[in-house]
């Protein structure tokens, strides 16, 4: 589930799109990881080093004995990029494509290990 902030980013963008007098009918979520891990589970197709499509499929990343499930993934249209976005340097991105209505979920779980600090 996205956070308020994330919220707020999500409706600034959309606020901005409809300023521009441009319909929104897709959208691209990125989900940053470290660049120490790995990606073990969901279905991912490689867009380029270290970028990844989300289509389905719980995705699982891991680093260590640590690790981060999430649920939500759909491919919702095929688009590498958005509005030409820029992603992070140095970290693993993984992208979600999504059209409208925009009523979608995410499930974010984590390692036992890492909720006890």
């Amino acid at each position: 589930m996205l956070t308020e902030r994330g919220r707020r980013h999500a409706a600034k963008l959309i606020e901005y799109a409809v300023e521009l007098g441009e319909a929104v009918e897709s959208a691209q979520l990125s989900f940053i990881f470290g660049q120490e891990g790995k990606f073990t589970s969901g279905e991912l197709q490689t867009v380029e080093e270290d970028c990844y499509l989300w289509s389905g499929g719980d995705l699982r990343y891991t680093c260590s004995e640590d690790w981060i499930e999430l649920t939500g993934g759909e491919s919702g249209h095929l688009a590498t990029s958005v509005r030409e976005a820029k992603l992070q340097n140095n970290c693993k991105a993984v992208l979600v494509n999504i059209m409208t209505p925009f009523d979608k979920t995410f499930t974010l779980t984590l390692s036992p290990s890492m909720i006890r600090g």
